[in-house]
């Protein structure tokens, strides 16, 4: 699944949602969520409570290197959290509904700087994760089961480069980033850039989505439709969508109406629900923004742009990533602390003003009404930031990170 998100100082948490073993029905219009108001400066907005906190469960499992990113994927019955170490070598965890237990990973020949940005993906019935590091070298892991992890050849995945995303495709795989053409691979000089395999150990870069002449940019998630694939990005700092209908070899730019006021940061994902494709973007400045709604309805060749129906509280920081489980979408993001306009923030919350952000979780049964979820009624502490959401057979695990601890 998606998306990495690269972090200082935090591990990676994660809460299944169960309840004596047996899969929660989804979250909207069940029991399982209670909607409240939230009042914020003045403001109200709607707030989801959920109903029986003890169903969620975490524990610690490990540790994070600190700058690293992580990811998790599931098949349904396994689901693995992968993130790197000093060594240039992954560390994983899998589960198949029990507590999280260390993988088996081998290092192979060639071990570099620690790495820096990981994704990872279902592949031929296990999972492949693709790694790149501080020196934007790439380099594959393949398990058959989760358990025991071999490094694989990366023949064609030729940097400097970032990997963000990578995907199965009913043609074999996909892995997206952003190509460094600098002379130094340490200067931010980015273009868009992918690859494509067949068997996961042979690749060939595609041209890029962003055309002949594609400076400056990336690609950040990778979305397969019934006829396309999506890939959601951005180039010459604006936010950008493209589309193939030919398994990659070409692209077309979607159009999205309003899309020059969101910040070009700010959408990290779009997830499928029912038969359209949405988003969770941000218009405002490079910290905080107003939450809006990006949607397609035609397979990604055209986006909206509308705010949400109902507010949330101010503060939310730019980012945002969108995924569909559990039978609705969810978006994590922030909360920005702001102790310079607002002096007084660090005596009222001292855990938040030095972690910087108190973490958000948003949730929408039908793309259109949101709601922040109310964490404390999940257990969870202030300082926890959520990076992904998945579907497992034990229901919902929601992954994250706090103090350099990995826990599940």
């Amino acid at each position: 699944m998606r998306r990495v998100l690269s972090l200082a100082a935090f591990g990676v948490l994660g809460l299944i949602a169960t309840a004596c073993g047996e899969p929660q029905s989804p979250p909207d219009d069940t029991d399982a969520i209670a909607t409240s108001a939230m009042t914020t400066e003045g403001s109200s907005s709607p707030t989801i409570s959920v109903a029986d906190p003890l169903s969620w469960q975490h524990d610690v499992i490990g540790e994070s290197l600190a700058d690293t990113g992580f990811a998790a994927a599931s098949n349904g019955d396994m689901t693995v959290v992968v993130t790197g170490a000093e060594d240039g070598v992954i560390r994983a965890w899998w589960s198949d509904g029990s507590d999280f237990a260390l993988a088996e990973v081998a290092a192979g020949d060639h071990q570099g700087s620690p790495i820096s940005e990981i994704a990872v993906t279902t592949h031929d019935g296990g999972f492949m994760a693709i790694a790149s590091d501080w020196e934007s070298y790439v380099r594959v892991w393949t398990s058959d089961d989760g358990q025991r992890w071999e490094p694989s050849p990366a023949d064609g995945l030729k940097g400097p480069a970032d990997v963000y995303a990578s995907i199965s495709t009913p043609d074999g795989m996909l892995v997206a980033g952003s190509l460094r053409t600098a002379n130094e691979s340490s200067q931010e000089d980015f273009v868009p850039v992918l690859w494509r395999s067949s068997d996961g150990r042979k690749w060939e870069q595609l041209t890029s989505p962003a055309g002949s002449k594609p400076r400056g940019g990336l690609v950040s998630e990778l979305v397969v439709t019934e006829d396309s694939i999506i890939a959601v990005g951005r180039k010459a700092r604006r936010v950008a969508f493209w589309r193939s209908t030919d398994g990659g070899d070409s692209w077309e730019r979607s159009t999205i109406d309003g899309g020059e006021s969101i910040d070009y940061h700010s959408v990290r994902s779009v997830a499928r629900l029912d038969d359209a494709l949405v988003g969770v973007g941000m218009v405002g400045d490079d910290l905080v923004g107003d939450p809006v709604v990006l949607r397609s309805d035609d397979d990604g060749r055209t986006w909206t742009v509308s705010p949400f129906e109902n507010p949330v509280a101010p503060g939310l920081e730019v980012s945002v990533g969108t995924t569909a489980a559990g039978g609705g979408l969810w978006g994590s993001t922030g909360r920005y602390v702001d102790s310079w306009t607002d002096p007084d923030a660090c005596y009222r919350d001292l855990v938040a003003c030095q972690g910087g952000a108190g973490s958000v979780l948003l949730y929408s049964g039908d793309g259109k009404d949101w709601a922040e979820v109310d964490l404390e009624s999940l257990g969870l502490p202030a300082d926890l930031w959520l990076v992904d959401i998945l579907d497992t057979t034990d229901g919902l695990l929601l992954v994250g990170g706090r103090d350099g601890k990995i826990t599940a």
